[in-house]
C-alpha cells in the first residue's frame, strides 16, 4: 500500500557525502578511500480535514448553517485529494397521527434525502458551496429539481485547481465524491469545497389539514387526512458526512487510490495523471542534482577527490523526500587523471547507532540497483546486503573495474522505496557508509580484502 490518508494520509530521502581522504598502509603498494555517507529521511506524510460546523438543536426549514470544509497538506509530500460528501436522514423518535399509530418510518430507521416536491424529487437538505467548485458538464443530471446548482466546466483540465464533481448522480452508495484538481504542495490548503447547509424550506409539518364528507354510497362520513409527502423530516436527524482521502501526487499511487468506474470519472483520473509527479521532480535533495558529480585521481596530486554536484557541499545522494514507489537516479563520474593504472572498489558499510531496529527495517525497504558502465554490479537493499542468491553484496568489497591512465568511467544508482512502505516510517531518519577505495599501479591481480568488513 502506499503511505495515505483516509482521513488520511501516503516516503523518503537518501544521501550525504562527506569526504575522508587517507593513505591506507594495509594493501599491496599504495592505496587511498574516501568515504560516503548515505542517509535515509523518511518524508513527513500529514494531510487534515479542515472542518468548521456547529450542529444546531432545531433545525428549521429554510435554516442556513456554516460548515466550512477544506483539505490542509502540512507534510513535505506532495498530495492529491478527495473528498466524499455522504447524507443520512434517521428517525429520532415516533411521530403518531391523530389515531395513536406510528407514522413511517419509525423511530431509528432511516429514509431517503429526497422528496416529492411541486417540481419533481428535490433534496431535503441543501448544500451550498465554495466559489472553486464546478461540475463536468458532462456528468449534469436531466432533473433540475436535483441540480446541484454548480457551475460547469466542458473538460477535466478546465478545473485546474479547483474542486471538480464528475456527475450529478450519486455513486452506488448514494454518495459524491469530489476532486481536487491539482498537485497540493507541501505547506498549502485547498479552496472550500463546502460553505454552508440549508434544510429545504419546501420540508413541511407532518399533517396540513383533515376533511369531512358525506358519502352518499356507504352512508357513512368519511374522513380524509392530507399529508405533505415532507413528513419524514419530522422529528429526525440529518447526518452530512465528510471523508477525506488523500494521497502522494503520483500516478501509480493515484490510480490504486482512486476509483475510476465511470467515464465522467476516468475523465478526471486521466487528468490527474497528466499532472503527477515523479520522485526526481519533487525530491528535496540537498544539492538538487544541479551538475556532475565525481570521484578522480589528482593529476598533480595523486590524491583521490570528489566534487560535489553544487560548490561548497559534500553529497553525493542526498534525497530527502523520496515517495513510496517511486525510483530516484543518481550518477557519479569517476575518472583516473592520471598517468598510473588503479582499480577502484566499493564498499558498503552499515553505521553503528543508525542500522538498529526500526532505522534498519528502512534500508532493507529501499531496493538499489548499482551499475558502472552499464553493467550491473549490485542488485539489493541499501543496506548493502543481497537477498535474492546474486552473491553480489555491498557489505564485501566490489570491484568497480581497472582504469587505464585518463580513462573515465561511470556510477550509476537507483533507488526505489518499497511502495507498501507504511505509514509509520514517516520522518524515520538512517545512515550507511559507501568507501571508494583505489588501489595504485603494480597491483596483485586478484580482488583484495576487504579491510573493514562489518
Amino acid at each position: 500500500m502506499n503511505l495515505k490518508n483516509f482521513k488520511h494520509y501516503t516516503v523518503l530521502g537518501l544521501v550525504a557525502l562527506l569526504l575522508v581522504s587517507m593513505i591506507a598502509g594495509t594493501w599491496a603498494y599504495w592505496t587511498q578511500a574516501i568515504q560516503a555517507v548515505n542517509e535515509f529521511k523518511v518524508g513527513k506524510y500529514s494531510t487534515n480535514l479542515v472542518e468548521t460546523f456547529v450542529p444546531p438543536t432545531n433545525w428549521q426549514p429554510g435554516q442556513d448553517v456554516n460548515k466550512d470544509v477544506k483539505v490542509t497538506n502540512n507534510g513535505t509530500v506532495p498530495v492529491f485529494a478527495s473528498i466524499t460528501i455522504s447524507q443520512e436522514w434517521v428517525r429520532r423518535e415516533n411521530v403518531y397521527d391523530a389515531d395513536g399509530k406510528i407514522v413511517l418510518p419509525a423511530a431509528g430507521d432511516t429514509f431517503g434525502n429526497t422528496f416529492a416536491g411541486t417540481s419533481g424529487q428535490e433534496y431535503a437538505a441543501l448544500l451550498h458551496w465554495g466559489k472553486d467548485v464546478v461540475l463536468l458538464a458532462a456528468g449534469k443530471t436531466s432533473a433540475a429539481s436535483l441540480s446541484l446548482g454548480l457551475p460547469t466546466v466542458n473538460a477535466a483540465s478546465d478545473a485546474k485547481g479547483k474542486w471538480l464533481l464528475a456527475s450529478e448522480t450519486p455513486n452506488a452508495d448514494g454518495n459524491f465524491v469530489f476532486y481536487f484538481m491539482g498537485v497540493m504542495a507541501p505547506n498549502t490548503e485547498t479552496p472550500l469545497l463546502l460553505d454552508s447547509v440549508e434544510m429545504n424550506p419546501h420540508i413541511q409539518a407532518t399533517t396540513l389539514y383533515e376533511t369531512t364528507v358525506w358519502n352518499k354510497t356507504t352512508k357513512k362520513w368519511v374522513t380524509t387526512r392530507v399529508e405533505n409527502p415532507t413528513y419524514d423530516y419530522q422529528n429526525a436527524r440529518f447526518t452530512l458526512g465528510v471523508t477525506m482521502h488523500t494521497v502522494q501526487a503520483t500516478a501509480d499511487a493515484m490510480k490504486e487510490m482512486f476509483a475510476s468506474n465511470t467515464a465522467s470519472t476516468q475523465a478526471v483520473i486521466s487528468y490527474l495523471e497528466t499532472i503527477s509527479i515523479t520522485g526526481q521532480s519533487v525530491d528535496n535533495s540537498r544539492d538538487n542534482n544541479v551538475g556532475e558529480k565525481k570521484v578522480y585521481l589528482h593529476n598533480r596530486t595523486g590524491v583521490l577527490q570528489f566534487t560535489p554536484a553544487t560548490p561548497g557541499e559534500n553529497w553525493f545522494m542526498s534525497h530527502l523526500n523520496m515517495m513510496p514507489g517511486e525510483t530516484y537516479t543518481d550518477t557519479l563520474l569517476v575518472e583516473n587523471m592520471t598517468d598510473i593504472r588503479c582499480k577502484l572498489y566499493l564498499q558498503a558499510i552499515p553505521r553503528n547507532g543508525y542500522t538498529d531496529g526500526l532505522p534498519k527495517d528502512l534500508l532493507e525497504r529501499i531496493h538499489m540497483n548499482v551499475y558502472y558502465a552499464d553493467a550491473l554490479i549490485y542488485d539489493g537493499t541499501a543496506l548493502g546486503k543481497e537477498y535474492n542468491g546474486s552473491g553480489k553484496n555491498l557489505q564485501n568489497v566490489v570491484t568497480l573495474g581497472d582504469y587505464a591512465a585518463w580513462k573515465t568511467g561511470k556510477i550509476r544508482v537507483e533507488l526505489t522505496l518499497d511502495k507498501n512502505t507504511p505509514i509509520s516510517y514517516a520522518d524515520l531518519y538512517t545512515m550507511i557508509d559507501w568507501k571508494f577505495i583505489i588501489q595504485g599501479d603494480d597491483l596483485p591481480s586478484d580482488t583484495p580484502t576487504s579491510p573493514s568488513n562489518p
